[in-house]
């Protein structure tokens, strides 16, 4: 996504060099055209994603905080055994 979005972008930027310099003709339709949606969409898209990255972290920064209090207020947990596995669904062997 970030690719596509640098790419759509640095096509735009070099269509519209052209144009402000004089190199290329307008089109009646506009300079951007339909591709100015297309990078406000991946833009979006991006913002989105960053949001959601740094929720991620924050949630993983919180609950790795929250193990480490937990070790430290309970030293002998590291001791303790797991707990039992839970009963199979399954009874014991056919005979």
């Amino acid at each position: 996504m970030a690719a596509e979005f640098a790419s759509r972008a640095q096509s735009a930027a070099v269509d519209l060099t052209r144009v402000a310099t004089g190199k290329a003709l307008i089109n009646s339709l506009g300079v951007l055209q339909n591709s100015a949606t297309a990078i406000d969409i991946l833009a979006a898209r991006r913002a989105d994603a960053m949001a959601h990255l740094k929720e991620l972290v924050n949630a993983y920064q919180y609950v790795t905080a929250h193990e480490a209090a937990t070790r430290k207020r309970t030293p002998q947990a590291a001791n303790l055994k797991a707990p039992p596995e839970p009963p199979s669904s399954r009874s014991g062997p056919r005979r």
